[in-house]
């Protein structure tokens, strides 16, 4: 929307506000000094100013910062409008025409709300605060290293996953300190070569039950853990019988690899099913 600013008044406008243009402006019929005659109100960011001339006088204009301005409303009159301008000393309202009611409304909005100043955000310091120190760089995560094999030079190294895997199998065979054929034969069918036992047992050897099975549930995947547990499931129960140190072994296992009751209780049915072949009088 134009301005309707005569080009004079532009020019007073510029030197009060220090901007070329306003942001809004209206024609009013009255002057501050409550006369008849002819002025403007124009408006920019920082406030508003009246621009008017008495028809006897010299120009006249006077200005109001906003956080001077308490209020900027339209009154209704019965044979027109009215623009009312309070400040913290007087008010005063200055008709306008009928047909710039679309001006008067503009130059309201130009108001800021009166907690303007509260929302703002606050003035920046006069000297700017000192940069942080840069934190000194994080210690570097150690990689954990793989735990031995106890592979001798000659011998071929197996994956410690592997190694531990037979290290548990041998100390399944070995709970009552004695290992039965039948439990030889089913190490032997699972680790074929002579020298991944081997390493087995000086792995077993070097460590307690406890650090073996705290070693396996940080090396094992999920899958290797229940692959694990089948085995010595089966391997306690290949030779007819279930010692109590075997069960005593099954549940240390079950609790520091932190195997869920629900696999636990299934894969011990399903080898209580497979090795009960009574089923077929056999």
């Amino acid at each position: 929307m134009s301005t309707p600013l005569p080009w004079s008044m532009q020019q007073l406008f510029q030197q009060q506000s220090g901007h070329k243009y306003p942001s809004a402006a209206l024609r009013v019929f009255r002057t501050l000094s409550g006369q008849a005659g002819e002025g403007w109100l124009a408006t920019w960011s920082g406030g508003i100013v009246f621009l008017g001339r008495q028809p006897e006088t010299a120009p006249q204009r006077l200005r109001f910062d906003w956080h001077d301005v308490t209020g900027l409303e339209i009154c209704e009159e019965p044979f027109g409008a009215e623009i009312c301008l309070e400040t913290t000393d007087e008010t005063w309202r200055l008709p306008f025409a009928l047909r710039d009611r679309p001006l008067a409304e503009r130059l309201r909005s130009q108001r800021p709300p009166p907690d303007a100043a509260m929302n703002s955000p606050p003035p920046l310091p006069k000297t700017p605060p000192p940069l942080p120190k840069t934190p000194p760089p994080l210690p570097k995560k150690a990689k954990r290293k793989a735990p031995k094999t106890f592979a001798r030079p000659h011998e071929r190294k197996y994956l410690p996953n592997v190694v531990y895997f037979a290290a548990a199998m041998l100390a399944m065979a070995h709970t009552d300190n004695v290992m039965a054929e039948s439990e030889l034969t089913a190490i032997s069918r699972i680790f074929e070569q002579r020298e991944c036992l081997a390493q087995g047992r000086r792995v077993l050897n070097s460590c307690s039950l406890e650090e073996l099975f705290q070693t396996i549930a940080t090396l094992f995947t999920p899958e290797q853990k229940k692959c694990l547990l089948a085995n010595l499931l089966d391997l306690a129960a290949v030779d007819g019988t279930t010692a109590p140190q075997e069960i005593e072994l099954l549940n240390q296992c079950q609790r520091i690899l932190e195997i869920p009751d629900t696999l636990w209780l299934w894969l011990e049915d399903a080898n209580r099913i497979k090795n009960d072949l009574s089923v077929f009088s056999y």
